[in-house]
């Protein structure tokens, strides 16, 4: 083979290594996760039916730092981490206002009177209306209305989102580090907050 014919095909070559190799890697990771029951979801591939007032764990989480009880309605385990999906048991107040990096946000209203925020515009939210939050937006809600609302909160990808929950809601908020535990992990599962929810008092006191 000339010299200028071996040359020119480097790039071809190149491209083949790559692509047998990643094709390589693909199948070593299929293998992996097939031996920790991997891409099977944890309902196996074949789908669950909950019955109302049931998450996936059968319990509900009451996480302190959103005042709101948490049920996980569609675990990233289920979907490969594709999304995931919450029921909200709201009482008065709701998250502070945050970001994420990594997650896109969207809230659909079932039951009660609730305020969101996005960037800096503040809206009623009654039932049957929702939000969408793409990720690096800016974003909040809060719950205004009597007893407790009702919200699914969607999240894709699904992230580590319900680790959050899971460890928040186990967290003591009498602890005097309970602030910095809650900032540790909200740092730690992408809630990137930056401070209480923005421009939403007024909406507060008009509902």
């Amino acid at each position: 083979m000339k010299r200028e014919d071996f040359l020119s095909k480097i790039p071809l070559l190149m491209f083949a290594g790559a692509s047998l190799a990643s094709l390589s890697a693909s199948a070593q990771q299929d293998q992996t996760q097939a031996k920790q029951g991997g891409n099977n979801s944890a309902s196996n591939g074949t789908g669950y039916k909950l019955k109302s007032g049931v998450g996936r764990n059968s319990e509900i989480m009451f996480v302190h730092a959103i005042n709101a009880g948490v049920r996980v309605k569609v675990s990233g385990k289920d979907c490969n981490n594709n999304f995931s999906i919450f029921e909200i048991v709201q009482s008065k107040g709701g998250p502070a206002y945050h970001y994420h990096n990594n997650m896109d946000e969207f809230l659909y209203i079932i039951r009660g009177e609730f305020v969101g925020g996005l960037g800096e515009t503040a809206f009623k939210l009654k039932e049957g209306d929702c939000f969408f939050a793409p990720r690096g937006i800016h974003h909040s809600y809060s719950y205004v209305g009597e007893g407790t609302g009702l919200v699914l909160q969607f999240y894709q990808a699904a992230g580590t989102i319900e680790n959050f929950y899971k460890l928040a809601s186990n967290l003591n908020s009498n602890d005097a580090k309970y602030k910095d535990k809650l900032k540790q992990l909200e740092e730690s599962n992408d809630i990137n907050v930056l401070g209480p929810a923005l421009g939403l008092q007024s909406l507060r006191s008009s509902s």
